[in-house]
């Protein structure tokens, strides 16, 4: 079973669409993402019983989560920290009725990359966590090359990597005015400062291990799938059978869980 470990504003979405064509009916996106419990896990595993792919932010590698899911393979996607940073602001602020500013929210949202891996705020545990639990890393800078490394992983060369990206900002407003602040950039280096020394050993030592491993077809397979993308879309029957299990019962079943 392959999980998906995914940390906000890092393409999380647009993998997802991924995953649903291709595991349907065994790919199960968790729903509930915090205080998830114990009951959830299993509603899980009683919904989805020959479960293939999990995904969401409920997806951590905690104590518990590994004592249901012993053997899960997982994997997750980085981002430049800075970048990630503002998406995430600006999402925020564009779903939320309350104006956050810049300095106050970054002083409570910095270094979320180390806190969802290993739950502080601290590039040598996270990458302790990247090197002995999670299998593979991807780039979001690098997204269809990390679609072909994440397969290449996988062992399943007929996984279908067409998508078309969904989640995507209507404009960059937001981000444009902080990057103009040089005070809110400080303030963005500073919070971000272990996310930093997270992502610098990850482009540095595992990206680069992960590219030697797949060979020397990448940059030729890479134009292959950029052509295939031209005409892409996120529909298949995998897909449309996923969404009428999730709809019709793993998410009823899910809120009466959480109304327990």
């Amino acid at each position: 079973m392959f999980a998906f470990v995914h940390i906000q504003k890092t393409a999380g979405q647009t993998f997802r669409v991924v995953l649903r064509k291709n595991f349907g009916v065994r790919h199960c996106d968790t729903l509930v993402n915090s205080n998830i419990r114990a009951r959830d896990w299993y509603w899980i595993k009683l919904c989805y019983p020959y479960l293939e792919s999990l995904a969401g932010h409920g997806v951590k590698l905690t104590p518990e989560f590994e004592s249901h899911f012993p053997h899960a393979r997982c994997f997750t996607m980085l981002r430049e920290p800075i970048s990630r940073s503002l998406s995430a602001y600006q999402y925020s602020l564009e779903r939320s009725p309350n104006r956050w500013e810049f300095p106050e929210w970054m002083n409570q949202h910095g270094n979320r990359m180390c806190w969802f891996l290993c739950g502080e705020e601290n590039a040598e545990q996270a990458i302790e966590v990247l090197e002995t639990k999670i299998g593979f890393v991807g780039m979001v800078e690098r997204f269809n090359e990390s679609l072909l490394l994440w397969r290449h992983w996988t062992g399943l060369p007929h996984l279908d990597l067409t998508y078309s990206s969904v989640n995507q900002a209507n404009t960059n407003h937001i981000k444009q005015q902080v990057r103009e602040s040089a005070t809110n950039m400080e303030i963005a280096h500073e919070r971000n400062a272990e996310d930093q020394k997270l992502y610098q050993y990850f482009t540095d030592v595992i990206y680069p291990r992960q590219v030697a491993a797949y060979g020397d077809s990448l940059c030729h397979d890479c134009d292959q799938l950029r052509q295939q993308l031209e005409s892409a879309n996120n529909d298949s029957v995998k897909s449309y059978l996923g969404k009428i299990k999730r709809n019709l019962l793993f998410r009823p079943g899910t809120q009466l869980s959480k109304a327990a």
